[in-house]
């Protein structure tokens, strides 16, 4: 069924290029996907919404499983054994390819729902990477064209810092 000469030759570039593949999903998990996420259950005084941070946990997962059958075939293992990775991999591409055609979806529930969490969104923050990113501040008066979400931090905890007790 599978050429295992034809699968070990794939490996060669298949193998570094689903590992970059997941090393780059993982990064992009841990410095957005997670702080996001902590940000909105934290109520940070910014949060920074990044499209499409959705799809990385999915990405990681079919990444991490393409490997493994890649290995599995070019051994090769049990054709059943086979079969429960390939199953595993392709309901990871069916949680991908949903979670992409979401990503409209959730952008239309952020401009709902972070309203009403008490956000409103701000157009002109610095360090934007593109305009599909939407900044949410907690207070509108910090929405100040040109400042960055680390300014915006600091005001929040100044503010803090010379409230009353």
């Amino acid at each position: 069924m599978h050429d295992i000469h034809q699968i070990r030759k794939l490996i060669r570039w298949g193998i570094p290029l689903y590992l970059g593949l997941v090393a780059g999903a993982l990064l992009m998990t841990r410095n957005a996907l997670v702080p996001m996420v902590h940000d909105i259950l934290s109520k940070a005084p910014v949060v920074r919404i990044t499209p499409g941070m959705h799809l990385m946990p999915c990405v990681v997962a079919f990444g991490s499983l393409a490997i493994v059958v890649m290995v599995m075939r070019a051994i090769p293992c049990r054709p059943s054994l086979i079969k429960k990775f390939e199953l595993a991999a392709n309901l990871a591409v069916a949680a991908s390819a949903i979670a992409l055609l979401l990503v409209p979806v959730v952008a239309i529930v952020q401009r709902y729902y972070m309203p009403s969490i008490g956000y409103t969104q701000c157009h002109v923050l610095q360090g934007q990477p593109t305009l599909w990113f939407t900044d949410w501040v907690r207070d509108p008066a910090w929405c100040v064209k040109g400042k960055s979400p680390d300014w915006l931090n600091e005001q929040a905890q100044r503010s803090m810092s010379l409230a009353p007790l």
